[in-house]
């Protein structure tokens, strides 16, 4: 199935809106904390499941 790459997450279903803590994250972070799903195209995860 082909698929338009979203212009705003390129793709990738998530956005960063953190780019300080994105580059730099802190010692107890879990990896999503500066991260966002894309309010355009969601989450691409959430559709490979259907």
């Amino acid at each position: 199935m082909s698929r338009l790459t979203c212009e705003r997450c390129h793709g990738n279903g998530e956005i960063v809106t953190d780019w300080a803590r994105y580059l730099n994250p802190l010692d107890d972070d879990a990896g999503d904390e500066a991260v966002a799903t894309c309010p355009d195209c969601g989450d691409v995860d959430d559709e490979d499941q259907a």
